[in-house]
């Protein structure tokens, strides 16, 4: 998909005259800037801390003390993360 997004980016860049490209381009940023304002506050989260928290919730050691604490906390809570890239991907 990305290899996709770059061959379409350079086609553009190279096929169009330089007005027109950087027309585009300029309108390209404003869109991903606009979207960035107003998405959800969750793609804010600090990935290393859910991470570090993964490794206390989600180890065996987790399962073998209490199974009703484990938790597959990357999981979980990276799905929004997930969900945002395949989104942003398919425009």
């Amino acid at each position: 998909m990305v290899d996709d997004k770059i061959f379409k980016f350079k086609y553009r860049q190279f096929a169009d005259i330089p007005d027109v490209f950087e027309r585009r381009n300029a309108r390209l940023v404003n869109r991903f800037t606009e979207r960035a304002r107003t998405r959800d506050p969750a793609i804010e989260a600090d990935l290393f801390d859910i991470y570090q928290r993964d490794q206390k919730d989600n180890s065996v050691a987790q399962i073998l003390l209490d199974e009703q604490k484990w938790n597959p906390t990357a999981v979980r809570e990276t799905a929004t993360f997930r969900e945002y890239m395949v989104k942003e991907g398919l425009q």
